[in-house]
Parts: structure tokens; C-alpha cells; sequence
């Protein structure tokens, strides 16, 4: 477990090291679901994190989705606005962690900041939607590459310094990822941010969501 003083990247349980998640193989392990998390340890988001982040499919009427890790800890709490692709994200104390600003919708543009006024997500999608999306996280400019159309499989980011991690869209569900991190670029909270952006793009497009 990870103390919140802690200034380590996070791994999540059973990965040991960025070679442990596998990025450059294809999964097949059938597992076809995101499991509900149960558990809740003591994250520090501002750390870097390297591990597998859970985001479990959003049902019908449901406002509130968990975030988990690997192993089924709960570390936060995505917060779903009604009819629309906004979202907070809380930690287990329900603190609002980072939120999805309101911009003006021409602008197409979605921002995710944290109480204190930082932008960690600043993206603008593309013509459709996912594809083509601009994005950087922390002031970090990342590539977005989409595996598959019809249905959408993975989402990958690279960075300068390769690539920093891949969304898995997890079946028979459209909004249920798994975003395995494999480089320590990232704060917790930036992934979970990046991660639910992505969400809230596609699910615009798919749903007509405002923003």
C-alpha cells in the first residue's frame, strides 16, 4: 500500500515492474468484464502511477461510477452529470479531486482542473470525436491512437517518451476501460482525468450529450 507521503510510482497489485503490464501484447486473458472495486487504500494522486486503473461501465440512471485497480481497490469515484458529458472526479471522502469545466460548447473544448484552478486535461476532439482528438495532460502534449472502429477497442497515448499507456474498452460494454500506464508520466489523478475524458468525448458523440 502506498502512503499518501509516498513520492514512488503506484503499481498496481501484481505489477512489478512496466514490463509486467504487457502493452505489446494482445489481451486474451477472457476476462470480458470490469469488476466493481470494494476496497480502499490510501492513494496519492499527486504521485506518478504505473499500473492498471479500472473504470467500470456506467448504467442506466446510475450518476456515480467507481475507480479501481487491479487487484479491485477503490480509489476514487467519478461523478456523472445528468444529460450531459460532465464529470467530477472525488476522492473516498467525496472531496472534489478535479472537474470537468464548463466551457462554451462552440469551443468544443473540454477542460478537467482541480479545486486550486490547475488544468491536468486540456482536449479538443476531433471531427469524430475520438478520432483526431488533440490532448495534453499536465502542460504534456500526447499523440492519440485509436485500435479499431466499429467497435472501438483501445485507445494508446504517446508521449516523448514513447508510449505511456493504453485504454482497453472492455466487452460487451462501450464505456468500461481498463487503462494499464505502463511509464511513470503520469500522476494518478492525471490518468483517472485522461481516462474519463476519453470517456466523455465518445459517449457526447454516441449519446448527444451537451457539454
Amino acid at each position: 500500500m502506498t502512503h499518501a507521503n509516498s513520492q514512488q510510482p503506484r503499481h498496481a497489485a501484481g505489477c512489478a515492474a512496466d514490463a509486467d503490464l504487457g502493452l505489446d501484447q494482445p489481451d486474451r486473458s477472457g476476462a470480458g468484464k470490469v469488476g466493481r472495486p470494494t476496497y480502499a487504500p490510501d492513494m496519492n494522486f499527486r504521485a506518478p502511477f504505473v499500473g492498471t486503473l479500472h473504470l467500470p461501465e456506467k448504467g442506466l440512471g446510475e450518476d456515480r461510477t467507481p475507480v479501481g485497480l487491479a487487484d479491485g481497490e477503490l480509489v476514487a469515484t467519478i461523478r456523472w452529470y445528468v444529460m450531459t458529458s460532465r464529470f467530477q472526479i472525488l476522492d473516498l471522502n467525496n472531496a472534489i479531486l478535479a472537474e470537468h469545466e464548463r466551457v462554451r460548447f462552440r469551443e468544443r473544448r473540454i477542460l478537467v482542473r482541480t479545486p486550486d484552478g490547475r488544468t491536468i486535461v486540456d482536449a479538443t476532439p476531433g471531427v469524430w470525436s475520438l478520432r483526431g482528438t488533440d490532448v495534453a495532460v499536465a502542460g504534456q502534449r500526447l499523440a492519440v491512437r485509436l485500435q479499431g472502429r466499429l467497435p472501438l477497442r483501445g485507445i494508446e497515448f504517446h508521449g516523448e517518451q514513447g508510449l505511456i499507456g493504453r485504454i482497453t474498452v472492455v466487452p460487451p460494454y462501450r464505456n468500461a476501460y481498463r487503462f494499464d500506464v505502463a511509464l511513470p508520466i503520469l500522476s494518478g489523478l492525471e490518468a483517472i482525468a485522461l481516462a474519463q475524458t476519453m470517456r466523455a468525448i465518445d459517449g457526447t458523440r454516441r449519446s448527444g450529450w451537451s457539454r
